[in-house]
């Protein structure tokens, strides 16, 4: 967010669906969004990591600004 604290005290949590839902719960229009290419690692290839690009695409603010990365280790810890 452009008002956010800088550095990990500043990450917000969004959800960013693939298609926009109509009215009446049918798929709509595609997001914006796409995977701009694959990381190459060490170690474990099972688990692809990318880079995301999402220019211009429609997110949700999930939870409060600026506690993403709480929400995160939530996540991770009930997983």
């Amino acid at each position: 967010l452009p008002e956010a604290p800088a550095g990990n005290k500043g990450i917000s949590l969004f959800l960013v669906p693939r298609f926009a839902v109509n009215d009446d719960g049918s798929l709509g229009e595609a997001n914006s969004l796409g995977c701009g290419s694959l990381e190459h690692k060490m170690g474990i290839h099972g688990n692809a990591t990318c880079v995301m690009n999402f220019d211009g695409a429609r997110g949700f603010l999930l939870g409060e600004p600026n506690r993403g990365l709480a929400c995160m280790f939530t996540f991770m810890n009930n997983a």
